[in-house]
């Protein structure tokens, strides 16, 4: 645990409900401000589902940093309008600069770095569900439905050709499904159905979904046949 962590640090996890993976940040006393636990660790050794979940921690931190940087230019930029309209003679194009540019780094802050955040995890998830199921069943195969995303495809096949006894994942799933209507938004800039989409995600959830996925994944692998190889 760092000794600082500073108020952007803090906002973004009152937000976004991130924090640096598996840390916990508490007071002297014991009072918890923040942590990452949404994300699962792996008790027993598979070097595939280690490195999936390295790689969940590893673009956790990443974007939980990059929301952090934003949050931190734009309270600099309005920090920095402040002192200028505090100004005994305020300059009238040093406050048209930060009139320009606080609106953009606002939708940078509500839209863009929490929108990457999406897409990335989404690559993550099919790329995750693709590496697990060379583990579990020896192939990624060719999706040839049109009627299942990717991630519902790969998800399928392990089910079918791994034998895995899967709890009922419909919540994880519908998570997860909105992060392809979000990446076809945000891909074809239809910025304002984009908006309307991440009002209704909080960024925890959806780190914690695709965590949830994959555990019960690993944790079914290790109750199946695969397992007597391992």
């Amino acid at each position: 645990m760092k000794d600082v962590v500073t108020d952007e640090e803090l906002n973004v996890f009152k937000i976004h409900g991130l924090y640096m993976a598996h840390a916990v940040l508490e007071d002297e006393e014991g009072l918890e401000y923040a942590n990452g636990l949404y994300l699962y660790q792996p008790t027993r050794f598979c070097e595939t589902f280690w490195v999936v979940f390295s790689k969940l921690a590893q673009l956790n931190n990443y974007c939980f940093h990059q929301l952090v940087s934003s949050h931190s230019h734009l309270s600099e930029l309005k920090s920095q309008r402040d002192e200028a309209k505090n100004q005994r003679w305020p300059s009238a194009e040093e406050l048209d600069y930060y009139d320009e540019q606080i609106p953009g780094w606002e939708n940078n802050v509500d839209v863009i770095a929490k929108a990457n955040a999406i897409v990335l995890l989404c690559s993550f998830a099919e790329w995750a569900l693709k590496t697990i199921s060379k583990e579990l069943t020896s192939e990624v195969p060719r999706k040839t439905s049109r009627d299942l995303s990717d991630i519902e495809h790969l998800l399928q096949h392990i089910k079918e050709n791994a034998g895995l006894a899967l709890p009922d994942q419909d919540l994880e799933l519908s998570i997860i499904h909105s992060f392809r209507t979000i990446r076809n938004a945000f891909a074809h800039g239809n910025w304002q159905e984009l908006g309307q989409q991440l009002a209704v995600l909080r960024l925890r959830d959806c780190f914690e979904a695709v965590s949830s996925l994959v555990m019960e994944i690993e944790i079914a692998a290790w109750e199946s046949k695969w397992a007597e190889t391992t």
